[in-house]
Parts: C-alpha cells; sequence; structure tokens
C-alpha cells in the first residue's frame, strides 16, 4: 500500500489538477483521518447513542457543529446542523428524505438525474425554460405540484424570487452550498441561509476538508415524520434530518472524519484562509483572462466562483479533454462535447500565483492545438479523428514535450498544504 500511495502523491505532483470540485486537505485535515477516532462504535447521535462510553466522541462531534455553524455565521437558537452525512450526495438525498416520502413530488433546479425515491421534474432537461421572472416557475408549481425544491445555492442567491414563491406555496427549499461553501464562510458570497429550510454543504472541495458533509436545518419547522405512514406523526425539521441520515441512510458515524472536518472548520475560522480564497478567485479571473486571450469564449465576462467554463467553438471537447489528460491537466466533465470545465481551488492550494495561471492557460491552449493539429493531419490522410486519436497521444512528441513541461513545473510546488 505504501508503493501505491507514493506512485498517487506523484501523479498529483506532476499533475495541473483543475477539476473545479477538487482540493487538498491541511497535513492537519489527513493526521486527523488516521486517528484512532475510526474506532470507537457510536451508532445515533449525541445524547441518543445506542452504545455506552462515548463522552469524548460526543466532544469531537459537537465541536464539529459548533464549528459548522461558526463558520457560517448561524445562531444554534434558528439553526442546527448534522455532521455525520458521509458524502455530498448522500446529504442531498438524506435532505430530501427528511421532507419527502415515498414518490413525493421533488422539482430539482440543477440536477440531469431522476431519483427512484422521488418523482423528479429536472429542469436542467428543460433549459429553454427561464425562471428570472417568476412566473415559468409558478406555473410549473401549478402543474407538478412538487413539495420540496433542491437547487444549487448560486441560482436561490442570484434569484431570491425562487425562495418567496416556494415558501409562499408551502414547498421546502434545498440549496446545495457545496460548490462555493469556502467562499462562502469567508464571506466572498451570498449566504444561502435566507433563501432555504435546509442547506447541504460537502466538507471536501472549497473548504479543504475530508468527504464528508453537513446538513444545516432551520428550526421551528415541523414536518412528517420520515417513515410515518399517518400524516399526523409529525416531528420538527431539525429531527425528521437527523433520523433521515441515522437511521434513515445510513448507519454509525466515521468519527475519525468527522473529527477532520472539525480541524478543517477549525482552520476555515483562521484569517489565511480568507486569503486563501481571495486567492482563489484572483486566480480564476487570471486564467480567465488568459483564456480570453488566447481566443475562447467563457460562459461568464468575469468569472463569479473558482469555476470556468469555456467554450471551443467547432473543436469536440472530449478529444480535447483526453490529450489535456495525456499532458497532464486534469479538467472538470465534458459539457455539450463543446466546453471543458476548470476551477482554481487545488493549484491555488498548492501555491501558483498569477504568473502561474497565465501559463496553466498556455498550456491549455498547447493542448487545443495539438488535437487542431492532429486532426488536420488525419483527415489529409483520409483516417477518422475519434479511432485514431488515442493511439496518437501514446506517442505525438508534441504530447511528450509539453508533458515534460507541466512536470518539471509542478515539481517545484508540494503538495502538503500546512
Amino acid at each position: 500500500m505504501s508503493t501505491d500511495n507514493v506512485k498517487v502523491e506523484l501523479k498529483e505532483r506532476q499533475t495541473i489538477n483543475l477539476i473545479p470540485s477538487a482540493n487538498y486537505a491541511a497535513q492537519s485535515v489527513l493526521d486527523a483521518l488516521g486517528t484512532i477516532m475510526q474506532s470507537p462504535n457510536s451508532e445515533g447521535r449525541v445524547g441518543k447513542r445506542y452504545y455506552p462510553g462515548t463522552q469524548f466522541v460526543d466532544e469531537v462531534e459537537m465541536l464539529c457543529q459548533r464549528r459548522a455553524l461558526g463558520a457560517f455565521s448561524l445562531s444554534s437558537r434558528d439553526w442546527a446542523v448534522n455532521v455525520q452525512s458521509l458524502s455530498r450526495e448522500l446529504a442531498r438525498l438524506q435532505a430530501c428524505s427528511a421532507v419527502l416520502h415515498t414518490d413525493d413530488r421533488l422539482l430539482d433546479l440543477d440536477s440531469p438525474h431522476g431519483s427512484k425515491y422521488f418523482t423528479v421534474l429536472s429542469l436542467r432537461e428543460h433549459s429553454h425554460i427561464s425562471l428570472a421572472s417568476g412566473q415559468a416557475l409558478q406555473e410549473i408549481i401549478e402543474l407538478f405540484r412538487p413539495r420540496a425544491l433542491i437547487s444549487n445555492a448560486s441560482q436561490l442567491t442570484n434569484n431570491p424570487t425562487i425562495g418567496k414563491i416556494c415558501r409562499a406555496a408551502g414547498i421546502h427549499v434545498i440549496a446545495d452550498m457545496t460548490e462555493t461553501a469556502g467562499l462562502v464562510s469567508s464571506g466572498l458570497f451570498p449566504r444561502p441561509f435566507e433563501h432555504a429550510d435546509i442547506v447541504v454543504a460537502g466538507t471536501y472541495g472549497s473548504l479543504r476538508g475530508p468527504s464528508g458533509a453537513m446538513i444545516f436545518s432551520r428550526k421551528g419547522l415541523v414536518v412528517m415524520q420520515p417513515g410515518a405512514k399517518d400524516s399526523s406523526e409529525r416531528c420538527s425539521l431539525e429531527e425528521a434530518v437527523h433520523q433521515s441520515v441515522f437511521p434513515g441512510h445510513q448507519g454509525g458515524p466515521h468519527n475519525h472524519t468527522i473529527m477532520a472536518m472539525a480541524v478543517a472548520l477549525g482552520l476555515a475560522a483562521m484569517p489565511s484562509f480568507k486569503k486563501y480564497q481571495e486567492t482563489v478567485l484572483a486566480n480564476a479571473e487570471v486564467l480567465a483572462d488568459g483564456l480570453r486571450n488566447f481566443g475562447y469564449h467563457l460562459d461568464h465576462t468575469k468569472p463569479a466562483s473558482h469555476q470556468l467554463v469555456m467554450s471551443l467553438g467547432s473543436v469536440d471537447a472530449r478529444p480535447v479533454n483526453r490529450v489535456l489528460d495525456a499532458i497532464g491537466v486534469a479538467t472538470g466533465p465534458v459539457s455539450a462535447n463543446k466546453k471543458l470545465r476548470f476551477g482554481t481551488l487545488a493549484m491555488s492550494s498548492r501555491g501558483l500565483r498569477s504568473q502561474d495561471f497565465r501559463w496553466v492557460a498556455k498550456i491549455i491552449h498547447e493542448g487545443v492545438g495539438i488535437v487542431q493539429g492532429t486532426k488536420t493531419e488525419l483527415l489529409r490522410s483520409g483516417a477518422g479523428l475519434t479511432a485514431n486519436l488515442d493511439a496518437r497521444i501514446l506517442d505525438c512528441p508534441d504530447i511528450l514535450e509539453t508533458r515534460r513541461k507541466v512536470i518539471d513545473k509542478m515539481n517545484q510546488f508540494t503538495v502538503a498544504i500546512d
């Protein structure tokens, strides 16, 4: 296993990681993940454990909860937080299950996927529908009659009308803050809490934490109890979230992860974390300017966060993605075969600054140029592009030369974060 760990570390060291959700945790977070805290059995939650002798586990979980509320300037009088969820996607399901029952209707604003638990209408599959004025949303609600709405937090903060319409119709609003949680905690991005009843935040990524998640729930709300067969069986929203997490969708908590989350949230409260987030935004702007200077179109005039979406025009994004991977540039999923997604979280953590991201833009441009050159050569020879590109990647001199430049540059930066 130590050999595999060395291989992974070397791969990370020699890669320009521009995956929007990727990041590197601090060494203190990694240390917490490897502690004895992974051993205790502690099914349940603070004050309601199945096993005795969990007082120190309780202390860690309560510390994590306090830091989670503090990171977003929330009062424990108004908000509760569950820190046991194992991942962002699971937390989304757990949040939905707290307010929905089997076959209830869910309006999803940003995910193309359905659900085997609920009846889902995904507006991402109907991109022609605009929610800007609110009239379209009201019409959809009247026709579909959802019990809950789930959305990326940015959509709710950019369009507060969504939350107002849902509340007027008695619809629970669930916000997924994962992509911008670090920026929100630093005061550099709008808060979704004023617009939602439940807020989900994965701790991996912008918070530089472990793979875990938090579910914030507004106090003072009452819902039908999860698993109840009679609508008269009611409980608080906070209790519904707790029951949805355990025993609803998972077993005992991963206490070492909760401890690592507490460490990461403690680091997020330090002035250096806000400075890091400011660097992330500045680097995104520099990368965007660099790509525009090479003639590429970006979805936004100025990056709204650490994420960029770059259009390739007539160039197919899939072979470009394969070439970038071959030269050591990791990107987000290809969108509509004509766009690439980039983010600046991970490389900002490694210490890259403005001048380095100008160089990164040049490397990306070289990758696109390799595809265009290879395409021209293959078409001249009468061969198809898709069937032959992968073979050319293995031995193309331009790819090998660019890969060496990436390795030499990235070896100057550590993957260990203080």
